[in-house]
């Protein structure tokens, strides 16, 4: 019995032995070919020294410096409704001072102006008339009131007489020196009466002349208003327009509201792009910076730039009140005929360079810790070997080394999908 628990317990041991170094070997060659295979997948590039740039790519809209905004006119004592456009510049034309860009409909105002004209000059007429009969009735007046004066005198040096005479004579003397000096005194106290309605009469129609003359001048002055002529030379940038569904620029023949933007009229050698700065990347910005501008409408052309102006005070987030932008403007140097206001812009600054620096591509480079960086290198049997480095700085594409690898050395660059700052 002895020998038979010591046979069985012998076995048991080797079983266990012999599975362990089957889950052994099984584990050692999954990891070898694990490590060959990361190696043999690996895209590779070469450590080189050359100066390495970091940029800030901002996007905004190009508008001009010195501009001038030509709107839908506001017509004097007008009543509202929208203007017929009848003439317009073409979108892209360059205009000198005084060159015509819009015109609108004047019929109305011009039928007006004729019409007030006319009745204007009926009315200085009528005044002239009224003027004339009021002059030749005051002097009839002032005839009738000497005749009074005189009737009422002679009747007074006949009332002298009465105490030589019957009663009955007497007393029509006395009656008849009575009416003409009431009439006489009536016609003193009418006659002022007379020559201030005769003012009011003469008045009335001056006010009625002085309205048609100012009407006049409205209607003409409105039909001016409606020729829009350009203040200064320059190039023209239509709006646009909504209209059939769409947005489309204005045209002859669509109706405008007042005060409503037809165009503008820029001065196409200095121009800018307007720009908001997320607060992350404002520190590495500093007025007087060089930029290069690229319209995304011309992606093959690129202009140089310098920022201009840089807000001091943020624009909170609508979605999120602790993210602020910052409004910065930036000055192109040599604009051409493609920088048109209104074009949309991608404006890359420089915010640091580091010259003739070890370069590794970013996505061969790893974080380990918090302070610690790695570089995958290839050791020459197809595997990768993560090398601890000294890390100087970190842009979009390239790692900046300071110490850990040399020029020449071969780095794995799609072992990783790059370092996080």
């Amino acid at each position: 019995m002895p020998t038979v628990r010591f046979r069985t317990a012998w076995c048991v041991v080797a079983g266990i032995a012999t599975v362990t170094t089957s889950l052994t070997a099984a584990c050692s060659g999954a990891r070898a070919v694990e490590s060959t295979t990361a190696g043999r997948g690996g895209d590779t590039a070469v450590v080189s020294r050359k100066d390495v740039v970091q940029t800030v790519r901002l996007h905004g809209l190009v508008e001009a410096v010195e501009s001038v905004p030509i709107v839908t006119p506001r017509l004097a004592g007008a009543q509202g409704g929208g203007l017929v456009i009848t003439r317009l510049a073409a979108n892209g034309a360059r205009v000198k001072q005084g060159d015509v860009l819009v015109e609108f409909d004047r019929q109305e105002q011009l039928n007006a102006a004729l019409e007030k004209r006319a009745e204007w000059q009926d009315l200085e007429a009528q005044i002239e008339k009224k003027k004339a009969e009021q002059a030749q009735q005051s002097a009839e007046d002032e005839t009738e009131l000497k005749l009074a004066e005189h009737a009422a005198d002679m009747a007074r040096l006949e009332t002298l007489k009465n105490e030589m005479l019957p009663d009955i004579e007497a007393e029509q003397n006395t009656n008849a020196f009575e009416a003409a000096q009431a009439r006489y005194e009536q016609l003193q106290e009418s006659l002022p009466l007379k020559r201030q309605a005769a003012q009011a009469e003469l008045r009335m129609l001056e006010v009625q002349r002085d309205r048609a003359r100012e009407e006049f001048r409205y209607a003409e002055d409105n039909a001016e208003r409606m020729i829009v002529r350009s203040s200064m030379a320059g190039l023209v940038v239509l709006k646009s327009n909504w209209r059939g569904g769409g947005v489309t620029d204005i045209e002859e023949g669509d109706e405008m509201w007042p005060g409503r933007p037809v165009m503008q009229v820029v001065n196409p050698v200095r121009m800018r792009v307007r720009v908001r700065v997320n607060q992350a990347d404002l520190t590495g910005l500093r007025v007087g910076q060089a930029a290069q501008i690229a319209l995304d409408a011309f992606p093959d052309h690129t202009y140089t730039g310098r920022l201009e102006r840089l807000a001091p005070v943020g624009l909170t987030s609508t979605l999120n009140r602790d993210i602020r932008s910052y409004v910065a403007v930036f000055a192109l140097d040599r604009p051409d005929a493609r920088v048109a206001p209104d074009l949309s812009a991608a404006v890359d600054v420089e915010v640091a360079r580091w010259r003739q620096a070890l370069s590794v591509p970013r996505s061969a480079i790893r974080r380990q810790g918090s302070e610690t960086y790695e570089v995958a290198m290839e050791d020459g049997n197809g595997s990768i070997d993560w090398r601890p480095v000294k890390l100087t700085a970190l842009t979009d594409m390239e790692g900046v080394i300071a110490d850990g690898v040399t020029a020449g050395d071969t780095v794995v660059t799609s072992s990783t999908e790059g370092a996080s700052p």
